[in-house]
């Protein structure tokens, strides 16, 4: 039988890692030392699932550039918070077994991610070199990406 699907791709931010905590503390933390604002982190959870420069504006932060840099700064305060969920080990080793190609889907830039992220998540074999061409795909990128992988 043949199978439906030959490549899967996950997000990193909520999917493979629980990075809820270590975001949203980020955030209030940024938010208090640039809009002099204190906004309790559980009033912040509209930022997880979209991109930062979009929540930086939706709180009004004109600079969203600079203010994305010192949220990035006050991210590695709370990187020892960011786990990979609970089963992920395990769901990423039975798909590699029945031969599924995995990749990676984010909004992160390489060096976001190589920063924010690459420590929790290199002892995952699954995303290595012939996976998706060895490559970390941004949305831009999937549909190219998956051109001739079939």
């Amino acid at each position: 039988m043949s199978r439906k699907y030959k490549h899967i791709i996950f997000d990193i931010d909520g999917t493979l890692l629980d990075t809820e905590h270590a975001i949203l503390q980020s955030l209030k933390d940024t938010v208090n030392s640039l809009l002099h604002k204190d906004i309790p982190a559980n009033n912040l959870k509209f930022a997880l699932g979209i991109p930062g420069n979009v929540t930086l504006q939706k709180l009004g932060f004109t600079d969203t550039v600079t203010a994305n840099l010192v949220w990035n700064t006050y991210l590695h305060n709370y990187k020892s918070s960011i786990k990979l969920f609970n089963g992920i080990q395990d769901l990423l080793h039975a798909l590699k077994t029945k031969r599924y190609s995995l990749g990676i889907v984010t909004s992160k830039t390489r060096q976001e991610f190589s920063t924010d992220f690459f420590t929790t998540i290199q002892d995952i074999r699954y995303f290595r070199h012939s996976d998706l061409r060895g490559r970390l795909f941004t949305s831009k990128t999937v549909s190219r990406a998956f051109v001739g992988l079939s």
